[in-house]
């Protein structure tokens, strides 16, 4: 079942690779036609298509960067010399993604807003979408990073003992589930004392 193991994997890598950079690219394009339309709107106008292609193009970089410097090292470290495993309830691929695509496409909205306000341009039509785009990225990765350690046809037993251990305190779940008293009553006096 070699096989199936490598396509298992291959998708889950695409999958979060997916994640990491379309929200990237659609919120830079979203961003580089709101410059394009200020350029050639401005007096004198602008080059806009040059100045949409440029801000494209450095997205293309910005991800091809992030890829080969950051993302492949650290899917190396963490799956072939499991060093980032050592603490419990540590994800950094979760971490990887916010520093990385979640800040940068925050930032990229504020400039966005910026230039629109500035220039009285009111073009952007879909303001909610990026920041749904982006948290339904992280929800995304999280999902297939916590179920890469399930089999194909069921539970695995080759999974890691941070991801068995329960995200809420076990005084969490006895407070809402247990409808009984918080605590056990009292033990009885000893026999022979009143």
């Amino acid at each position: 079942m070699g096989s199936g193991r490598a396509v298992k994997f291959a998708l889950c890598e695409a999958l979060q690779f997916a994640g990491l950079c379309v929200p990237l690219f659609i919120i830079v394009q979203r961003f580089a036609v709101i410059v394009a339309r200020v350029k050639t709107l401005a007096q004198p106008p602008g080059d806009g298509h040059t100045a949409y292609w440029l801000i494209v193009a450095s997205s293309v970089a910005y991800v091809t960067t992030v890829a080969l410097l950051v993302w492949v090292p650290m899917k190396y470290m963490v799956f072939m010399k499991k060093k980032f495993l050592l603490r419990k309830k540590w994800r950094p691929v979760a971490l990887v993604y916010v520093l990385l695509s979640t800040l940068p496409c925050f930032a990229i909205l504020i400039a966005s807003s910026e230039v629109q306000i500035n220039n009285n341009i009111h073009s952007d039509t879909f303001t909610e979408l990026p920041v749904s785009l982006v948290l339904f990225s992280l929800v995304c990765i999280d999902i297939v990073e916590r179920i890469r350690y399930c089999r194909l046809t069921g539970q695995g037993e080759t999974r890691p003992k941070h991801l068995l251990e329960s995200t809420y305190p076990e005084t969490f779940l006895y407070k809402s589930f247990y409808s009984g008293p918080l605590l056990p009553p009292p033990p009885p006096p000893p026999v022979g004392t009143v």
